[in-house]
């Protein structure tokens, strides 16, 4: 399979302001006074009160661009419908709703998780050692296990960070068409095939780039 690096769309003729969403006053979720927080990776069956707002400028999009730190995606039931028929990992659509001037808009927050260290193969994937400011390539290295991984990790002075060169999938690996990155930073990556379905019925507000770190 192949895959993409999947993120919201930053194009304004798309979009038309970034951020298109964003909270409203009595908004819960990831405040600190919600009574109950959510932790990334977590599928709970309910969330806090997710409360957002359009921007005034923004326009309409199946996914939806917002600065707040969510995992997982904000998207229409045009998108949901879509992608359910999908191979996809554990996730849940947790229908809210988003005001745009005096009505709602019915939208999901597209939560889903598996953890990748169950699937890939440390002896062949690799990772890259670079320098934060210059971003010159120190040092390539197999991770080897987890332990290992870990540990390079966390012996890197202030001016050093990894990155993954590749990422070998095992046998094992479910073949989901759309999955977080949660080995090193953060981010998704779509197949091709699920990119196509939305490419092909005109879902806005995304960016699929080509990713050549996945092996499978």
């Amino acid at each position: 399979m192949k895959y993409f690096n999947l993120t919201t769309s930053n194009d304004l003729d798309v979009i038309g302001y970034y951020p298109q969403v964003s909270n409203t006053e009595n908004n819960l979720f990831g405040s600190p006074f919600s009574p109950k927080r959510i932790n990334y990776g977590e599928i709970p069956e309910e969330i806090p009160y997710l409360g957002l707002q359009f921007n005034k400028d923004a326009k309409m999009t199946d996914l939806l661009a917002t600065y707040n730190p969510y995992f997982g995606f904000l998207v229409s039931e045009k998108f949901k419908n879509i992608a359910s028929n999908f191979h996809l990992p554990p996730h849940k659509f947790y229908p809210i709703k988003i005001v745009r001037e005096d009505y709602l808009l019915d939208y999901f927050w597209f939560n889903f998780y598996d953890d990748l260290f169950n699937f890939i193969d440390l002896k062949k994937s690799t990772i890259e050692i670079y320098h934060k400011f210059n971003f010159n390539v120190l040092d390539a290295v197999s991770v080897g296990n987890k332990e290992n991984f870990e540990k390079i990790n966390s012996n890197l002075d202030f001016e050093k960070s990894i990155r993954l060169k590749e990422l070998f999938l095992d046998n094992n690996f479910p073949k989901y068409d759309i999955m977080t990155n949660n080995i090193i930073g953060s981010g998704s990556f779509i197949s091709e095939i699920l990119m196509d379905s939305l490419n092909k019925n005109n879902i806005t507000g995304f960016l699929a780039t080509p990713s050549d770190i996945i092996k499978c």
